[in-house]
């Protein structure tokens, strides 16, 4: 609202000058000084009014700018580690291997990643549908890794390391969505 006033008063002003100009054009040395500082003293205060508000555009294009890259960062650590699981579930031996190395503290690292991020502060519906659809596919997998059954209990014919399996190939595809630039809106270009 400010920029519109600003410039619309502006355009008036730079008009009326304009036509006091044209109509009494200066007569001297001294005439032609002030009418210099007049059109001088409405640029100046159409700029002032103007470029704050282009910094404010440009500062919150960057902000969106790291938000899209990092919500691609942590997609892209989300998918080499649902590949690194998904590759775990060939055996059950395999896959309680991954899971007693470490990998709850590396699917809560994420998690805490993604939690950090506020979905309010990025503009595109499409770019917030990702980042919630990369925190769920996060929340799913420390669930899974939650439910896996034990050493003991596993065996090749238990229908959860299936069931897993292609559970987690769904989230992979969700979250190759959320990695893809083209998806991040507006400001994912450069």
């Amino acid at each position: 609202m400010r920029t519109y006033t600003v410039s619309f008063f502006g355009g008036v002003a730079i008009g009326v000058l304009a036509a006091a100009f044209w109509r009494f054009p200066p007569q001297g040395s001294g005439e032609l000084a002030s009418w210099v500082q007049a059109f001088g003293s409405i640029a100046a205060i159409a700029a002032a009014g103007y470029f704050p508000v282009r910094h404010a555009r440009v500062q919150e294009a960057n902000r969106q700018r790291r938000l899209l890259s990092t919500i691609s960062q942590i997609a892209t650590m989300t998918e080499s580690e649902l590949k690194a699981f998904r590759f775990y579930m060939r055996t059950p031996q395999e896959a309680a291997d991954y899971r007693f190395n470490g990998a709850f503290s590396r699917w809560a690292a994420l998690s805490v990643q993604v939690g950090a991020l506020s979905v309010y502060e990025l503009d595109s519906v499409a770019v917030r549908g990702h980042l919630l659809s990369l925190g769920q596919s996060i929340n799913t997998i420390e669930g899974l890794l939650r439910q896996m059954p034990s050493g003991d209990s596993a065996s090749g014919n238990n229908p959860w390391y299936e069931e897993t399996r292609l559970e987690l190939d769904l989230h992979l595809m969700a979250i190759e969505l959320a990695k893809s630039p083209e998806n991040m809106g507006p400001f994912s270009e450069g």
